[in-house]
């Protein structure tokens, strides 16, 4: 049995090698193929510091830092408003975030956009003895 298996493994990697295709014994189509798949994408995360350009948006915060972070390959973004803890309030910095989004789709040409599957997250940090809010927003941009 173990003659059978050997001589039947010996058989198949001989027709493996025998009739394997050559390095130099490509086609034009698969020459053509191989040079678009090497087209690298771009996956670089464009990182984009906001004005505020919409104060009566959030009336209650003074001192807002806005920004976002655009994949243009996914056309997802990550939208992040940052303000005292004080001044924070949820309603306002998603007008905020609405507003910024509206403006994103018309400058960069898009149709509309959609929040994705993730939930909205809401974290409080302290910076010495000034305690943040920060405000995420994840959406995705279609054309």
């Amino acid at each position: 049995m173990k003659k059978i298996f050997a001589l039947a493994t010996v058989v198949l990697l001989s027709f493996g090698m025998a009739f394997a295709q050559d390095e130099t014994e490509i086609t034009p189509e698969l020459q053509s193929l191989m040079e678009e798949e090497s087209v690298k994408a771009d996956l670089s995360i464009e990182e984009i510091k906001l004005e505020d350009k919409y104060p009566e948006a959030h009336p209650t915060a003074k001192r807002v830092v806005l920004g976002m972070k655009f994949m243009p390959l996914s056309g997802q973004c990550i939208f992040s408003y940052t303000c005292l803890r004080a001044n924070f309030d949820k309603g306002e910095a998603m007008n905020t975030a609405i507003a910024h989004f509206q403006d994103f789709t018309v400058e960069r040409g898009f149709k509309h956009y959609h929040y994705t599957d993730r939930k909205d997250e809401i974290k409080n940090y302290k910076n010495g003895k000034i305690t943040y809010t920060t405000y995420t927003s994840y959406v995705s941009f279609t054309k």
